[in-house]
């Protein structure tokens, strides 16, 4: 059994979490219960965030949740083990001046127990945790465009001609650290890579056709 601790940053969230009222915790059951297919964990979260609007803090209470569902496909526990060691980690949590005294590990497993078993969402954070595994993942791209003055011998003639550079900047994490990445680019370069990207575009378009025809759902 691991010895689980609570992060600092997720502290704020599943202790609001163990504050929310019965109606509050069902209407984030059902919000969890609803979300889609997808292994962008920021887009896993604006689902579920998007239908609590009258929770406040659901910012920090779903990054907590979240957390707990990345905790639980990363150790690979039957759930009944990881209610038990998350329970107490939560509990010891608390501060002990805590107002009001916080739940007994039996309380906070109660209360985890229904939004921990939803398949859809666990299946969504082994999709994230299996993308994560690739040592660099893609986050961000952007083109700057520039033009580039190419002086005769002698600067005080007219230009010679000018280039149009275009400078792809990649940005993606190595591991958790975020990095980025810059290529120059011609205007042929541009349209190599488009052909590229088109083509990976069709592979994929293609190969959900044959997964569907076999009744498999494929993540966004």
């Amino acid at each position: 059994m691991p010895n689980l601790k609570v992060p600092d940053e997720y502290k704020l969230g599943l202790h609001r979490l163990l504050g929310l009222g019965a109606n509050e915790r069902e209407a984030l059951l059902k919000a969890l219960e609803d979300v889609e297919p997808t292994s962008d964990i920021n887009k896993l979260k604006s689902q579920v965030v998007s239908k609590l609007t009258d929770i406040s803090d659901s910012d920090e209470i779903v990054d907590g949740l979240l957390s707990l569902y990345g905790a639980r496909v990363g150790f690979e526990l039957p759930l009944d083990d990881f209610l038990n060691a998350i329970s107490r980690a939560i509990e010891k949590s608390f501060d002990d001046a805590a107002q009001p005294p916080p739940p007994n590990t039996n309380e906070i497993k109660a209360i985890l127990e229904k939004l921990l078993n939803v398949p859809t969402l666990a299946e969504n954070m082994k999709a994230v945790q299996l993308l994560s595994e690739h040592r660099n993942t893609f986050f961000n791209a952007r083109i700057l465009t520039d033009i580039r003055p190419v002086f005769k011998t002698d600067i005080g003639d007219p230009l010679a001609f000018c280039l149009i550079i275009h400078t792809l900047k990649v940005s993606y994490f190595k591991g958790n650290q975020p990095t980025e990445l810059f290529i120059a680019m011609d205007d042929n370069d541009i349209e190599l890579l488009q052909d590229v990207l088109e083509r990976a575009k069709k592979k994929g378009t293609r190969l959900k056709a044959i997964l569907n025809a076999e009744d498999i759902k494929c993540m966004k």
